[in-house]
C-alpha cells in the first residue's frame, strides 16, 4: 500500500491547520480501496472505512477515530483536480509498465456532461488490467487528430505495442509513437490519398499472398463456424519508398 501511496504524496493538503484531524494519505488511501471495491459515494467511504477499520489501521493512522462522510465531501471537494489528475496518472502508469504490454488509444462522446455541447474525449485503455491511463479532451473547435499527440506524450510507450484506429494514420502519430520507443498497429482505410487504393491492390497480387506469412483459426460455436485468416506482409519497400517509411509490415 505504501508503494501505491508514494505517487499521491505532491498532493497539497487543501485544509485549514485546525481542519487537519485525519492525515492527508488517510483519506486518500481509504478512498482508493473504497472506490475499488466499487464504492462512489462519501457515505459509503466513511461506512468502508468503518467496517474495515482493524486492517486498515495496519497502512493508515486514525488519531480521531474514522472519518466522516462529511469529512471525505469537505476534503475532496477542497483538492486541486489538476495535482489529483497528475499523481492518478502516475499511479496508472506504474500499473500499466508493470503488466500490459498493450495499449489502446480510442475517442468516447460522453453525452450529458454539464455542458452545452458533449464532452469528446481520447483515452488509453489498457485491456490487461481494465485501467483508463490517461485522457484527453478534444477541443470543440478540432478533432481527435489533434488530441492524440498529448495524449501520447503522457504515456510511457517504450516496448508498448499502441493500437489506433483509422483516425491515428498519420505520419506525426506514428513518428511519435517510434520516437517514445513504441511500436504501433494501425488501422488504415481511405482517409489517406492513394495509400488505402496502393494497398489494396497490392493484397491483390497472388504472388504477394503466397509469399506472405498465413495463420487460420475456425472456432465453432453457437450454431456456426467462424473462420478467421490472416495474412502479414513484410516486403513492404515500395510503401516504404513511396509512402511512409515507418511501417515495417502490412496485415490483412
Amino acid at each position: 500500500m505504501k508503494d501505491a501511496l508514494k505517487y499521491f504524496e505532491n498532493i497539497q493538503d487543501p485544509r485549514s491547520d485546525r481542519n487537519q484531524k485525519h492525515p492527508v494519505m488517510t483519506l486518500i488511501g481509504t478512498t482508493l480501496l473504497a472506490s475499488l471495491a466499487g464504492i462512489d459515494s462519501f457515505s459509503g467511504f466513511a461506512d468502508f472505512t468503518e467496517s474495515h477499520l482493524e486492517a486498515l489501521k495496519t497502512y493508515f493512522d486514525f488519531p480521531h477515530g474514522v472519518p466522516s462522510h462529511d469529512t471525505y465531501q469537505r476534503f475532496w471537494d477542497a483538492v486541486n483536480p489538476h495535482e489529483f489528475y497528475l499523481s492518478f496518472e502516475s499511479f496508472t502508469q506504474a500499473l500499466a509498465t508493470a503488466m500490459s504490454t498493450y495499449i489502446n488509444l480510442d475517442g468516447k462522446t460522453i453525452r450529458n456532461s454539464g455542458q452545452d455541447k458533449a464532452l469528446h474525449i481520447v483515452s488509453a485503455w489498457c485491456q490487461a488490467n481494465q485501467l483508463v491511463l490517461a485522457q484527453e479532451k478534444v477541443d470543440s473547435k478540432s478533432n481527435e487528430i489533434t488530441a492524440l499527440p498529448k495524449l501520447l506524450k503522457l504515456l510511457d510507450l517504450k516496448n508498448r505495442i499502441i493500437t489506433i484506429d483509422a483516425m491515428g494514420a498519420q505520419r506525426e502519430i506514428c513518428q511519435q509513437i517510434v520516437e517514445q520507443e513504441g511500436d504501433y498497429v494501425i488501422s488504415l482505410k481511405g482517409n489517406q490519398g492513394t495509400l488505402h487504393d496502393d494497398v489494396m491492390t497490392y493484397f491483390k497480387d497472388e504472388k504477394v499472398l503466397e509469399e506472405s506469412l498465413f495463420s487460420e483459426e475456425n472456432d465453432k460455436g453457437h450454431g456456426r463456424i467462424e473462420q478467421r485468416i490472416a495474412y502479414s506482409f513484410e516486403k513492404i519497400k515500395w510503401l516504404q519508398d513511396e509512402h511512409y517509411s515507418g511501417p515495417g509490415c502490412l496485415d490483412h
